[in-house]
């Protein structure tokens, strides 16, 4: 029986990863859930701060934030779940952001624009190509991976 077939049968973490690929996936669920939750606690604290320093708020001021902390969560969410989607999803959304972040912040100066690209963006890039990669090892090596993953 092949390392693969073991795996699934036994049930074992990372099932149906050669162990290279199954570093890369761990890797990527790390930079992932550490991009997600830096992000979503900066927007939550900075919410808080706002709320607290002008009285009070009001919808409008909370939803960029929720919408912002939404999306975030989805993308972790959807990398974690199904790395399928995962691999194509987290590098478009780096891009998107590197791409889209100069044209939001037109006064920002340009060294908090290039660190906000860098921080926000290159992460998510990062991971989708570690899980992209570790497909790839997974399908050279004849590994046959579990529906849905």
């Amino acid at each position: 029986m092949t390392e693969g077939a073991e795996n699934r049968k036994s049930g074992s973490p990372g099932t149906g990863h050669q162990p290279s690929a199954r570093w890369m996936n761990f890797l990527a669920r790390v930079i992932t859930g550490l991009w997600a939750g830096f992000w979503i606690f900066l927007a939550v604290a900075s919410s808080a701060d706002d709320f607290n320093t002008r009285g009070g708020g009001s919808l409008d001021r909370l939803l960029i934030p929720l919408a912002f902390t939404a999306v975030l969560l989805l993308l972790a969410f959807t990398a974690w779940r199904w790395e399928k989607i995962g691999r194509i999803v987290l590098p478009v959304a780096g891009l998107a952001v590197i791409v889209a972040y100069p044209l939001a912040a037109k006064n920002f100066p340009a060294f908090t624009k290039a660190f906000v690209m860098a921080a926000l963006g290159l992460p998510p890039i990062s991971a989708g190509v570690l899980l992209i990669a570790a497909d790839r090892i997974d399908r050279s090596s004849g590994v046959q991976r579990q529906a849905g993953v």
